[in-house]
């Protein structure tokens, strides 16, 4: 009897181990399969921008009578509720921006920010944007404003 107790005890142990290995594996395989690590691509700014927002004419220098200055920025599996601000700043010294847009984001997708010239033209110079995500600075990229 002594015997049967023991092998019993021996049998729950073994399988109490089992299960819990099982478990830890189905749990830690759908961790991986719904979690996908977020990723933001590099800024790209260009002259124009295509019908599905693909880059025309991607540049860091445009001129005095450029239309418009335009930023592309994609990102994948953002949460919810995820903010993503672009800031202009004029000249590469700290100081206040000249604009500031921002937009609420998740999921996957391309944020098209971009400015339109002032009546006068673009003063020359270098340009700053700045990108946050939730208030964070992500990137920064300089351009730079000339004559042709």
């Amino acid at each position: 009897m002594h015997t049967f107790k023991k092998y019993r005890l021996i049998f729950s142990i073994l399988l109490i181990i089992t299960l819990s290995y099982f478990l830890y594996n189905t749990m830690n395989t759908r961790s991986q399969e719904t979690s996908t690590a977020a990723a933001i691509h590099p800024l790209i700014t260009c002259r124009k921008v295509g019908e599905r927002f693909q880059p025309i004419e991607p540049t860091a220098t445009f001129y005095v009578d450029s239309p418009e200055i335009h930023s592309l920025l994609q990102f994948e599996n953002l949460p919810k509720e995820s903010k993503l601000t672009a800031k202009w700043f004029y000249g590469s010294v700290d100081q206040e921006p000249f604009h500031v847009a921002s937009i609420d984001i998740s999921g996957s997708d391309t944020v098209h920010f971009w400015l339109q010239a002032p009546a006068s033209g673009w003063y020359i110079g270098s340009y700053r944007i700045e990108i946050y995500l939730n208030e964070e600075r992500i990137e920064t990229r300089e351009i730079l404003v000339t004559y042709k």
